[in-house]
């Protein structure tokens, strides 16, 4: 078996090969530059810039003085079709100092809309460079391209099937209209198909005695996993028929509050429902759970459904998730501060219910 000392001495040596080979592995070449008369030179990453929809990104632009006379450069920066660029002042243009034969670092901040669609777009930059002794100009420019990636993009579902195969019926039946309608009406079908080849399978492990509560729960809940099939099926339905990118996000947007919302309410009707049961059926066993404690934990259990199905439909639309649980847990705390002797008296009396230790006939 190999010593302790050999490993370290055989790890330490492959960290300093993996150490030595990170320069050999970097890409230290230059990008593209432009030259404003010989003067000064504009350099971009040697790599290819790519960002999602609604992302942003930051890279350095290299000014470089190649003469020995200072020079006052102003850059210009502007994009196109969902692509934003500026400045650390958020402004497009800037002016540098360039001392003789000195160099400059520009960060330039890219931004692509939350609803700019797949595809490359091109980075314009421009930049007149003036001689501060002889107030001659220099002037160049440079396209850089970026490429922007969507998931709102229904490039790869337009005009498909379920947004999977290519559509080979007739005009007019293969346009993209008609194309979303039949996609819809599958999703429909299949899901309703799916949903009750599920609910008879779950209903097989169910005893006689519980088939009842099953079917209860099921129809319950049974329009309300409709609902949220058609909700899915019509944002589908969006992207394969080519709709702009921002009504698909606004349906998504609408559909992610309906899930929430239908989620809720489902989890909620079989709460209302597994509660009961699953106390009747501690009490058979155990002989020591009072059902008193149905109706308290029925209000719990809505009190909960509800406060985190608002919190997720905050962080549906936009808001800072973790700053509102930040400030209930804040609220919560001095809550319970101030109403400690209230809650000690509430949990005795929730132990006192559970655990049963007086029961009749004991005296």
């Amino acid at each position: 078996m190999m010593s302790s000392r050999k490993t370290a001495t055989l790890f330490a040596f492959f960290a300093v090969a993996a150490l030595l080979m990170i320069p050999l592995a970097a890409d230290n070449s230059p990008g593209e530059w432009a030259d404003a008369g010989d003067v000064v030179t504009l350099t971009t990453p040697s790599h290819d810039i790519s960002l999602g929809a609604g992302d942003t990104y930051v890279f350095d632009l290299i000014l470089v003085n190649k003469t020995a006379d200072p020079y006052e450069v102003a850059l210009k920066v502007s994009g196109s079709d969902g692509l934003f660029a500026h400045f650390d002042d958020g402004r497009s243009v800037i002016s540098v100092f360039l001392e003789g034969n000195g160099s400059r670092v520009v960060p330039l901040t890219l931004e692509a809309s939350k609803y700019a669609a797949s595809g490359s777009r091109d980075l314009q930059i421009s930049m007149v460079c003036t001689n501060t002794v002889s107030s001659i100009k220099s002037t160049a420019s440079l396209t850089f391209p970026v490429d922007i990636s969507s998931q709102l993009a229904s490039n790869d579902q337009f005009n498909k099937i379920l947004g999977e195969f290519d559509n080979p019926l007739p005009y007019p039946l293969n346009t993209p209209v008609f194309t979303a309608i039949i996609s819809f009406l599958l999703w429909m079908g299949i899901s309703l198909l799916m949903m009750g080849a599920i609910f008879i399978i779950v209903r097989e492990f169910f005893s006689k005695d519980n088939k009842k509560r099953f079917d209860q729960i099921r129809m319950n809940v049974s329009w309300l996993v409709f609902l949220t099939i058609v909700t899915y099926g019509i944002s589908g339905a969006l992207s394969i028929g080519g709709v702009d990118a921002y009504y698909i996000a606004l349906s998504l947007s609408i559909a992610s509050i309906v899930y929430i919302i239908l989620g809720a309410i489902i989890t909620w009707r079989v709460y209302k429902i597994a509660i009961p049961l699953l106390f009747s059926r501690m009490n058979e066993e155990i002989g020591t759970v009072d059902t008193a404690l149905v109706p308290l934990f029925n209000m719990l259990g809505k009190i909960t459904i509800a406060s985190v199905s608002f919190a997720a439909i905050l962080a549906a639309l936009g808001f800072n998730l973790v700053a509102i649980l930040t400030g209930a847990g804040i609220l919560g705390l001095a809550l319970s501060l101030g109403a400690q002797n209230s809650l000690n008296q509430f949990f005795s009396g929730m132990t006192l219910l559970i655990t049963r230790p007086f029961r009749r006939g004991i005296l």
